[in-house]
Formats: C-alpha cells, sequence, structure tokens
C-alpha cells in the first residue's frame, strides 16, 4: 500500500533531514502542492541558520520513545541517494536548493528528483485557491498543466528514475472552484470535468505516450439550479464524488461521471489513471456526522465499487484503483475518531467482510506540515518532532510501518531501493543509446498537436495538422503548444 503525506514546498527545516525522517516514519510517496502562477515566480530564500543532523538522529526522531528497548539507530543506512552538505555549510539549512533568483519551477524539478531518488514516490498536486479561474478554460488549463509535465518529461534523468514514479493529480477538489464549483458536466459556460479531464490528460499524452500517470478527483456537487446553487447534497468529502448508479443520481441530483468514464474506456492511458477522492471527518469537511455502517456505504457508492465491481459500458468493462487522495484531522473529536475507523474498517474487511479484496490501496494524509489549518499536520509547531499519537494511529489503523517495526526488512529494503535504480539507470541509459540511431525518433514532440474543442468534431484544417489525429474525436483532445518547454502558460 501507498502511505503518503503532503509536504509543503517551503520547508522550515533540512529538507534532506525531512527526506530522512519520512522515510523511516514508513511513508513512501509525498504530493507536493503547487499552482501554475507560483511556478512562474521567484523561490522563496529557504537557507537558514539550523543544526546539522544525521542519519542517527533521523531514525530516532522516526521512532516512537514508548518502544522498549529503543533500536540502534546507527544500523540505519543512508538513503538512496545523499547528500553530504559541505562543512562549511552544516550550520545552514538548504544551502544545496536552486537558487531563489530563478523560477519556482526549477526548485520543483529538483524536488521532485530528490524526492524520487530517495526512494519516494511523488504526486504533483494543482492545488488552486477557490478564486482561481484558470479550470474554467479548458484550453488554457490543459496548456499549463502540458509545459509543466514537459519540464518534468525533458529532465535528463526522466526515462532512468523518474518515468512510474510521478503522478499527476489534475485538480484539487474542483467541486470548490469558482462561483458554484465544477460538477462532472458542462453547466453553462462552466466546463465539466469530463471536458476538463480528458482534454489535459490527451494532450498530455500525445507528446509522451505511455509515460504519464493520473488522478483525478470527483465532485459532489448536485445539478446546477435556476440560481446557481450546487449543493452537496449525497455528503460526501470536497473532492470526492464519483456516483455512477443511476438510481442514487437521481436521488441526490448529481451530476453524472459515466461520460467521463465511458470515454476513459477508449483511452490509451485508461490503466494508468487512479480515483482520488478526499476523505475527511465532519470537524474538516462540515458534513453531519454519521454511523460507520452510512459513511462506508456512501464511499462504497462512490467509489468503492467502481474499485472492487468496475465499470462497465456495454462490453468494455474495467476496474479502478482508487487512493485516498487527502485524509486528516486533529483526531481530537469522537466524530472524527469515529468516521475513520469507519472508513479503515471498510478499507481492511472490503465489500465481502473478509478483507479479501481492498478498495482502497494507498492513502494521503493531509499534511506533514505544522501549519496545516484544520488537521494540525503531523509534527509539532517548531517541526521538529513527530505527534506521536497520530503516528501511533496510522500505524494501528491504516498500516503505516515505521523503520523500528522491523529494521532488518527496512534496511533490506533501502538497499534494494539503490539497486533497483542502478538497474533503471542502465536499462534507460541503453535504451537512450539505441534510440539515438533512430532519426525519426524524437523524445518530445510539442509541435503540430491539433485543437479538438469537447463535443466537437475537430476542423479540417485541424485534422490536418496533427499526425494521425482521428476525425470521429468528440471528446478531449491535443491541444497546440509552442514547440518550448520554457514555463509560460
Amino acid at each position: 500500500m501507498h502511505v503518503a503525506v503532503v509536504l509543503a514546498l517551503a520547508v522550515p527545516a533540512q529538507l534532506l533531514t525531512t527526506d530522512g525522517i519520512l522515510l523511516c516514519a514508513g511513508f513512501n510517496t509525498v504530493r507536493l502542492p503547487f499552482t501554475f502562477d507560483m511556478l512562474k515566480s521567484r523561490g522563496l530564500n529557504q537557507v537558514q541558520k539550523c543544526t546539522s543532523s544525521t542519519k542517527s538522529s533521523w531514525a530516532k526522531r522516526a521512532t516512537d520513545p514508548d518502544i522498549q528497548p529503543q533500536p540502534e539507530y546507527a544500523g540505519v543506512p543512508n538513503p538512496p541517494v545523499y547528500l553530504d552538505v559541505p562543512v562549511t555549510s552544516r550550520h545552514l539549512c538548504n544551502t544545496y536548493l536552486p537558487s531563489n533568483n530563478t523560477a519556482s519551477i526549477e526548485r520543483l524539478m529538483w524536488t521532485v528528483q530528490n524526492l524520487v531518488a530517495n526512494g519516494f514516490y511523488v504526486v504533483l498536486d494543482y492545488h488552486p485557491d477557490p478564486t482561481d479561474t484558470l479550470a474554467l478554460d479548458v484550453e488554457t488549463f490543459a496548456r499549463a498543466w502540458t509545459y509543466t509535465w514537459a519540464a518534468v518529461a525533458c529532465l535528463p534523468n526522466f526515462a532512468s528514475d523518474i518515468r512510474g514514479r510521478l503522478l499527476l493529480d489534475l485538480l484539487n477538489e474542483p467541486d470548490k472552484i469558482g462561483t458554484a464549483g465544477l460538477g462532472w458536466t458542462r453547466s453553462g459556460t462552466v466546463p465539466g470535468l469530463d471536458e476538463l479531464y480528458l482534454t489535459t490528460m490527451d494532450t498530455i499524452e500525445s507528446i509522451t505516450p505511455n509515460d504519464a500517470l493520473f488522478m483525478v478527483q470527483g465532485s459532489v456537487l448536485s445539478q446546477a439550479t435556476d440560481r446557481g446553487a450546487r449543493d452537496n447534497k449525497f455528503g460526501l468529502s470536497a473532492g470526492d464524488g464519483f456516483v455512477t448508479n443511476t438510481a442514487t443520481m437521481s436521488k441526490y441530483d448529481l451530476t453524472d461521471p459515466r461520460g467521463f468514464f465511458n470515454e476513459l474506456l477508449k483511452r490509451p492511458y485508461k490503466n494508468r489513471l487512479l480515483l482520488a477522492p478526499h476523505l475527511y471527518g465532519p470537524s474538516v469537511s462540515g458534513v453531519a456526522a454519521a454511523a460507520a455502517f452510512d459513511v462506508a456505504a456512501k464511499v462504497d457508492s462512490s467509489w468503492g465499487v467502481l474499485a472492487t465491481d468496475g465499470y462497465c459500458n456495454g462490453n468494455e468493462c474495467m476496474r479502478l484503483p482508487v487512493v485516498a487522495g487527502e485524509m486528516g484531522s486533529q483526531l481530537q473529536t469522537q466524530d472524527d475518531l469515529a468516521y475513520y475507523d469507519g472508513i479503515a474498517q471498510y478499507v481492511q474487511l472490503g465489500i465481502a467482510g473478509d478483507g479479501s479484496e481492498s478498495p482502497l490501496v494507498g492513502w494521503i494524509w493531509w499534511a506533514y506540515n505544522a501549519n496545516s489549518a484544520g488537521t494540525g499536520g503531523l509534527t509539532t509547531d517548531d517541526w521538529q518532532d513527530l505527534l506521536w499519537p497520530k503516528i501511533r494511529y496510522l500505524v494501528d489503523y491504516y498500516g503505516l510501518k515505521p523503520w523500528y517495526e522491523n529494521p532488518a526488512a527496512f534496511i533490506k529494503n533501502i538497499e534494494a531501493e539503490k539497486n533497483d535504480a542502478l538497474m533503471a539507470r542502465a536499462a534507460a541509459d541503453a535504451a537512450a543509446h539505441s534510440a539515438a540511431g533512430a532519426a525519426d525518433q524524437s523524445p518530445l514532440n510539442l509541435t503540430g498537436l491539433p485543437v479538438v474543442r469537447f463535443g466537437a468534431k475537430p476542423s479540417a484544417d485541424a485534422a490536418a495538422a496533427g499526425a494521425g489525429a482521428a476525425a470521429d474525436t468528440t471528446v478531449g483532445g491535443q491541444l497546440e503548444v509552442p514547440a518550448t518547454v520554457e514555463y509560460i502558460p
């Protein structure tokens, strides 16, 4: 299972220390929130005074202080890639980060490479403020994501290290975007998630076939009314909402995601997409507390059934893997504890109640940051110590496996990560050498892509511009992107 934590790019501590603590605490995935505007701005200066730390201190800080006897910290190996900070800089944090005089996208690319090199999976999460209107323009949104993805795909170690370890979470909590939120289908001038997601994924897929992994969130909103009000009648967390049952959609007046799933079945990336619903208790979601049975029934009807029974359109069927794109809480109220206890029981036991088929392949905790509003993060206010009541809860209920539970297995896994990285790099180097002799192969094609609008066939000119573009494309499509990878969405 993938167990993850959200980490802000602005870290008031040694970033390498944070990497080491997360690794030792059992997390294997890091989700990085960003906005496209942020990536164009200059990065903040993160160099500051701090006390140098060692791998032994990372392991100690990631070890439950109540465990007796305490394990041998010195036996913990270095991460797969270890940056040794020069002696002259060991009283400072983050001297190795890209300069704050450059655009933040450079720091993001460095952070992705650093995390992947140290054994993490990475999720890039477009996390706009609700007032951000970029997602209301399908072409602009898809183009911005394409530039960002192109920056990743052009990294020199993309093929050897990054491919398969980076996921794109296309839009955070779409049901909160704009004045009325986004539903699954178009409402007047407001695009639907079907249109937004498919166009973006089609465009990315067209320039790097078979490389991108996608995550999509749902929408809990009801159909728009004459007044524009779109309520959460079903009682799911924002970012959840994949209900495909006709009777349930009708009863709660939900927008219909079946058009999206019908088209997804035709796409080459259908097996590289994960559903990423958010799971929040009453203190954060604002949804009234409910019995564990009711909570399980709702999430099952939203995404559990898609993960276990699958989705069908005629004879075409597929199961959709699900990861909890966000979950988090102070874990200080009975309502929140009851909610997460219920989710844990549902996830562990599965539909049949025997644990044979869990509908969830992983989860992401919001957030590591001490200043995480609403959930309180996983560290003390000074970011120095883990909040052990929360860590113990995640160990007991959600399968988190800190290093001290099995030090020998942890050490073996670190060594395996190193060997896997070396083998992948060697294979990628061999493939690149072979491809260099093929004059007709290009590592990245950002030119000649047709503009295909949702719900309409491409024009003759657009079809002619795109080599092999299907003339009957009716959903999604590729956007024209200038021949550059400079970040200028």
